[in-house]
């Protein structure tokens, strides 16, 4: 099991601008990451577009996990910058280059 951690998993789409989950990396990602233990807060503006904001998602977290491309997560530079903490960014969608990420940025995967 993985140590104690808290986990924000941006999107859970299977794409961009859409609400599908089906078949989503994303949901299996959230499943694996509860499964070992870690506590696991998502935002995706499509797929539940009443729930929290980007900035309660990944506020207190030790990690970001941006899953999905949404055009809305473009702000998030911003948001950490204002945050105390620097969580672990893991970027699955090469969406910064990471000069403006605060903290640890990571991209895995293929990305655009």
């Amino acid at each position: 099991t993985l140590v104690q951690c808290k986990t924000a998993v941006l999107g859970l789409a299977y794409k961009s601008g859409i609400d599908d989950t089906r078949l989503s990396p994303a949901v299996k990602l959230v499943d694996v990451l509860r499964g070992e233990g870690c506590e696991v807060v998502t935002y995706d503006p499509y797929v539940n577009p009443n729930s929290s904001s980007l900035n309660d998602a990944v506020k207190d977290v030790d990690a970001v996990i941006i899953a999905t491309n949404h055009p809305e997560f473009k702000i998030l530079p911003t948001v950490l910058n204002g945050l105390n903490s620097e969580p672990i960014v893991i970027d699955c969608w090469k969406m910064f280059d990471g000069k403006e990420i605060k903290g640890k940025y990571i991209v895995f995967g293929k990305g655009k």
